[in-house]
C-alpha cells in the first residue's frame, strides 16, 4: 500500500471511529429518554389510579353525609313509630286499634319509600339485638320489643331493644 492509500485508510477509520462514538451517545441519548418515558407513564397511570380512587372516596363520603342526615331528619319519626307500636300493643278496643294501626302503616310505607326498613325481632340474633333485661322462662326466645330497630339500605342504625327470656 502506498502512503496515500495508509493516510485515507486511517482517516476512514478514524471516522468510522467517530461514528461508533456517536452511535454510543445517540444510544445512551435513546436508553435516557426511554427511562424518562417509562417514568413518566409510570407516573401517568398512578396519577390517574389515585384520581379514581379520590373519586370513590368522596362518593362514598357523600353517600354516609346524605345517610347521616336522613337519619338525623327521621328520628323523631323513628321514636313516634316505636310509640305507635307500643300503644297499639296496648289498645284494648278494636275500633282505636284500626285507627293506630292505619296510621303506623303510613309511618312505615314513608320509612320504606326512604330505604328505612324494621330490624326483624321474631328470632333473637346477637348481633341486631340490644338485650335490655333476661327474664327465666325456660326457653330462649325474645319475651317483648321495648324499642323498635331501624336499618337504613340493608345497615343497620338502631338497634331494637328488647327484653329476653332463658
Amino acid at each position: 500500500m502506498s502512503k496515500e492509500n495508509e493516510k485515507i485508510e486511517a482517516e476512514t477509520e478514524k471516522e468510522i471511529d467517530l461514528t461508533i462514538d456517536n452511535g454510543d451517545e445517540t444510544n445512551v441519548e435513546v436508553s435516557n429518554l426511554e427511562n424518562q418515558l417509562k417514568e413518566s407513564n409510570d407516573n401517568y397511570l398512578r396519577l390517574a389510579a389515585e384520581f379514581e380512587n379520590y373519586k370513590k372516596r368522596v362518593i362514598k363520603e357523600k353517600e354516609e353525609m346524605r345517610n347521616n342526615t336522613k337519619v338525623s331528619m327521621i328520628t323523631s319519626i323513628l321514636d313516634m313509630d316505636s310509640d305507635i307500636s307500643l300503644a297499639i300493643k296496648n289498645i284494648k278496643d278494636d275500633s282505636a286499634r284500626e285507627g293506630v294501626e292505619l296510621i303506623a302503616s303510613k309511618i312505615e310505607k314513608f320509612l320504606k319509600g326512604h330505604g328505612i326498613e324494621t330490624i326483624q325481632t321474631e328470632e333473637y340474633d346477637t348481633d341486631l339485638h340490644e338485650v335490655i333485661s333476661i327474664l327465666p322462662i325456660g326457653e330462649k326466645k325474645i319475651v317483648d320489643v321495648v324499642s323498635k330497630g331501624y336499618t337504613l339500605d340493608g345497615k343497620p342504625f338502631r338497634y331494637p331493644k328488647i327484653i329476653l327470656g332463658e
